[in-house]
């Protein structure tokens, strides 16, 4: 039969070499770590953030200013509306049709109809679409279409009309430019 002493010291040495061998292994990590980084005046610094500065509003235009107005009044439909497409009625660009949709009005989608910046009409219609938050960084409808005509081929194309469409991946939006030629696909981000 062992002696307490002997039983007990047993523990106590497992416990320290333990201890001692994730000392040293943190320190040999620690070492390694450190010669990988190389001299401080060589290290590439990256500077802070400045979260003071808040992010740009978008520039007011003529399209900023319609969308405005459309989606104050799709929230009075739906405090969760967001936006499906946008798209010009036939021979007008100044007049828009926005459709919004709503996860608590499943089916629906609120379309107004805007000209100018003010909205001239708005209709409940049952269709099931998803839509999503408009990016303050994207192309303008007048860009959508300059670089469609830009395309070879389409550089004599009458434009018919443009909508901005939000992706069947639920992740982009795009405009669609309308043209006797056909219709051309322009990502909407810059």
């Amino acid at each position: 039969m062992k002696n307490r002493k002997e039983e007990s010291k047993k523990p106590i040495g497992a416990l320290l070499l333990g201890v001692l061998g994730v000392v040293m292994l943190g320190t040999a990590v620690a070492i390694v770590m450190f010669a990988m980084q190389g001299p401080k005046s060589q290290q590439a610094t990256q500077p802070e953030a400045d979260v003071s500065t808040p992010k740009p509003m978008p520039t007011p235009t003529p399209e900023v200013d319609r969308l405005s107005a459309a989606k104050a009044k799709a929230l009075a439909w739906s405090p969760d509306a967001l936006l499906v497409g946008a798209s010009t009625a036939v021979d007008s660009s100044d007049t828009w049709i926005y459709e919004f949709s709503s996860l608590t009005k499943k089916g629906k989608v609120d379309q107004i109809t805007v000209v100018g910046t003010a909205v001239t009409a708005e209709e409940e219609i049952t269709r099931t679409v998803q839509g999503g938050e408009v990016p303050t960084d994207i192309i303008t409808s007048d860009e959508a279409k300059a670089k469609a005509l830009a395309i070879p081929g389409y550089a004599d194309a009458k434009v018919l009309g443009v909508e901005m469409l939000y992706g069947p991946d639920g992740k982009q939006w795009y405009w669609g430019v309308k043209t006797d030629h056909g219709t051309v696909t322009v990502n909407a981000k810059q």
